[in-house]
């Protein structure tokens, strides 16, 4: 089992993402193909106090993650991540002043069945339009207390997309 951990204070920013990368259409996610030498980790854990992680660009989605934060931010893009697997399960305990943000694209689920939310906000603002098929889906369980916060939502646009939402870029 290969596990990737970040722990402390500050940013923190991953490399292994080389090996594992693929020809990426425009507003695709990155796939590689399934394989024992495709580069996916079982596990990704994060635990923070204080501070903020970031994992965007080209990274590669375990099938596991983890996440425990108190007074710290994360924020986890999918919308350029190497994704080799059909499912991500996400286990949060946010404590207080904490926030989870996860990026996604269409064809992204996120599925919050098993969450308690005491004290905490799940903001789901990225719905699901069916006509996208879903090529991944994002289980999260856990605990939101003492004011912890997890955000779904697209991508922002720029000021031209925001602009001119019918041009294609």
């Amino acid at each position: 089992m290969e596990i990737t951990t970040y722990t402390g204070t500050g940013t923190d920013t991953a490399t292994k993402t080389d090996e594992a990368l693929t020809h990426q259409e425009p507003g695709e996610g990155r796939r590689t193909s399934h394989g024992p030498d495709s580069g996916t980790l079982d596990l990704m854990r994060i635990d923070r106090r204080f501070g903020t992680v970031v994992r965007e660009g080209p990274w590669i989605v375990s099938r596991r993650i983890e996440v425990r934060l108190t007074a710290g931010n994360v924020r986890l893009d999918f919308t350029e991540a190497v994704i080799d697997v059909d499912t991500v399960h996400l286990d949060v305990d946010l404590g207080l002043g904490s926030e989870l943000t996860l990026v996604v694209q269409p064809g992204i689920k996120v599925v919050a069945e098993d969450l308690d939310a005491r004290l905490g906000d799940f903001d789901l603002r990225a719905q699901s339009d069916g006509a996208t098929p879903t090529f991944l889906r994002v289980e999260v369980s856990g605990r939101l207390h003492g004011g912890g916060d997890l955000v779904v939502r697209r991508p922002r646009r720029n000021f031209d997309q925001w602009m001119r939402p019918n041009r294609a870029s």
